[in-house]
């Protein structure tokens, strides 16, 4: 329910922010959906990095070659290989994050080399996308999350005081025989 939620919530910003693509803020909720709200949050900072860096790298790739073709395919290519490789070497989100980052130039430019005057705004609206549904699927799992963070604060002050109380008991045991002159074991 939180991520159907937070779909609409993309879907209806997006909307109202007369963004190009508007399914494609909800198609980001989809995308980063978790049960876990740590890996939402992870997911989605991953997500919105590696989309930031193919942004960057799309917007160089048009400035560049977007007059020519075959040269912006070609550095399209590069950059996806390079991608896969940090996608390989790194693990978890971050590897995700690379993915992103490749893919991201693709997504971007779509339909940019017929009309590159338009290229800024894709490229933008990309990235609006993007982070209008990472923050959606953030907000709605933050304010819907079945897990309290409260009780979890609790359980570790809890255990924080039953150590750090062992540890005084410890101490003093320690320094009661030691007052003593060492008579009583």
């Amino acid at each position: 329910m939180r991520s159907l939620l937070a779909a609409c919530l993309a879907l209806v910003l997006a909307y109202w922010l007369d963004i190009d693509a508007p399914y494609s803020a909800a198609s980001s909720v989809l995308l980063v959906i978790n049960p876990v709200q740590g890996a939402v949050i992870g997911k989605g900072v991953w997500r919105v990095i590696g989309t930031l860096i193919g942004m960057l790298a799309a917007f160089i790739l048009i400035a560049e070659f977007g007059q020519m073709p075959w040269l912006f395919m070609l550095g399209f290519g590069f950059w996806l290989g390079l991608c896969v490789m940090g996608m390989t070497l790194l693990r978890h989100f971050r590897a995700y994050g690379a993915t992103l980052a490749g893919y991201t130039v693709g997504l971007a430019t779509y339909g940019a080399m017929q009309h590159p005057e338009l290229a800024f705004d894709q490229i933008m609206g990309r990235g609006t996308s993007v982070l209008i549904g990472v923050m959606s699927l953030a907000v709605v799992s933050t304010l819907f999350s079945a897990r309290s963070i409260r009780a979890r604060l609790q359980t570790q002050l809890h255990r924080l005081a039953s150590a750090t109380a062992e540890i005084l008991a410890t101490n003093l045991s320690v320094l009661h025989c030691k007052g003593d002159g060492g008579n009583n074991p």
